[in-house]
Formats: structure tokens, C-alpha cells, sequence
């Protein structure tokens, strides 16, 4: 085990003839710096019982008194108090105004997107409203010279394609069956149908054989378009 030598009081550095053993508690009670060194005795040194001084570590210890207490310093530079310093009640004050102000506009962004998009179970029901009508529509024969009057919902009497023009006026009508059953509470149905000028199919079928359909479904702020084309086929 190394010994642990003291310098002697009248020099500032340790001596190789005059050292003794010094405990740690003797060093906590000496009334100046007792530096230490880790000294080794090799075999021909515990022959003569002569001790080598070897150099001190890189960092040594001391005990110094300061007043009435003794203190140790190891020689590392001692933490600034403004390293451990936290946050003040200002300052999380501040950050937490600053995350207020953002997640307000967060949760704006979300609300108005929210109330903006259409509901996915009202938008499959306006589309399945506005392809069964088209699908009736369509299935009408093209013309007839016999004007069919409008009577409300109730379609049973529409024996042909232009007996649909106008249904619905200009805000649409309650959605209900041919029949006149009334359909899904809230939705609403128009139908529009002009003459496709011109022709719209290669082999040039006349503008006044061909009509452009166009249902529009709407259930509050929501709507829904569908468009489609008849002609005239074998009446």
C-alpha cells in the first residue's frame, strides 16, 4: 500500500529527508495546506528504509483550514451556480401563454375543418339518391307529346324523359318514391335537363335527340351533382 508523506513545515515542497507519516485527521487539523503525494518504496529503498519521492498526481487532494472549518478541495474547478440555475416563474409564465396562443390556433384550424367537411354517411346517401334518379330518368322513354302535369313528390305518372324537366322547381323537392313515399328526412332533389347542341357522340346524332340530365341533391350546406346523357334510341 503507499505510504502518505507530509512536506515539512519549513519548506513548500515535499523533502526526501526530512518526511513522516501524516493520517488524514491530522491533516483536516494542520493549520496550513497539507498536499499530498502517493510514495512507493522499492526493495533497495526498504533496505537503507531511505523513501523516494515520486511526482504527485495530476490532480492532488488538499486540506486547508478557512476559519474555524476545514475544507477539501480536489482541485477541479468548482460548478458555477449559474450552470444549476432554473426557470423562473416569469419565464414558464411566458411558455405557457406561447403554447396557449398556439394550440388555440390549432384547435381553429380543426374546428373550422370539421364543420367545413361533409359527413361521409350523408354524402354515400346523396350519392345513392341522385344515381337512383338518374337510373329513372334514363329508363323513360325519350319523348312523348302528351304533357304530363307536375303534381308534388309523386312521379307515377311521368311516362317519359321530358316529363322530369323542372322537377323539383327551382330549391328542389322532399326526396320520396315514385310513388310519393317520402324518403330520408332533410334531403332534397332537383332536376334539370337540357339539349346537348351540336351532338356529343361520334356519328353525329342530332342536338335534338340527345338531353343532358343533371340531378342535384343537397342536404343542408352539403350537395351533391350528378350529371348523365340520353338519347333517343328506338323512342
Amino acid at each position: 500500500m503507499p505510504a502518505i508523506r507530509r512536506a515539512s513545515p519549513l519548506t513548500r515542497g515535499p523533502s526526501p529527508a526530512r518526511t513522516e507519516r501524516l493520517s488524514p485527521v491530522m491533516a483536516m487539523n494542520a493549520p496550513r495546506v497539507a498536499h499530498w503525494w502517493a510514495c512507493r518504496c522499492s526493495s533497495s529503498q526498504a533496505a537503507t528504509s531511505r523513501w523516494t519521492v515520486r511526482a504527485p498526481c495530476s490532480r492532488p487532494a488538499s486540506f486547508q483550514l478557512q476559519g474555524s472549518a476545514a475544507s477539501i478541495s480536489t482541485g477541479a474547478p468548482a460548478m458555477s451556480n449559474k450552470s444549476q440555475r432554473g426557470f423562473t416563474l416569469v419565464e414558464m409564465i411566458i411558455a405557457m401563454v406561447i403554447i396557449a396562443v398556439g394550440l388555440a390556433g390549432v384547435l381553429g384550424v380543426l374546428s373550422r375543418t370539421a364543420v367545413s367537411s361533409t359527413d361521409p354517411m350523408v354524402s354515400k346517401q346523396m350519392t345513392a339518391i341522385a344515381e337512383g334518379m338518374m337510373e329513372e330518368i334514363q329508363l323513360k322513354p325519350f319523348i312523348d307529346h302528351t304533357a304530363t302535369p307536375f303534381n308534388g313528390c309523386d312521379r307515377s305518372a311521368f311516362d317519359d324523359l321530358d316529363d322530369y324537366a323542372g322537377y323539383g322547381g327551382a330549391n328542389g323537392i322532399q326526396v320520396c318514391t315514385i310513388d310519393g313515399t317520402p324518403g330520408p328526412a332533410g334531403y332534397t332533389v332537383q332536376v334539370s335537363m337540357a339539349n346537348a347542341a351540336g351532338g356529343i357522340l361520334s356519328g353525329g346524332i342530332p342536338a335534338g335527340e340527345t338531353r343532358q340530365i343533371t340531378v342535384t341533391v343537397r342536404k343542408g350546406n352539403s350537395s351533391y351533382q350528378l350529371a348523365g346523357w340520353r338519347t333517343r334510341f328506338g323512342g
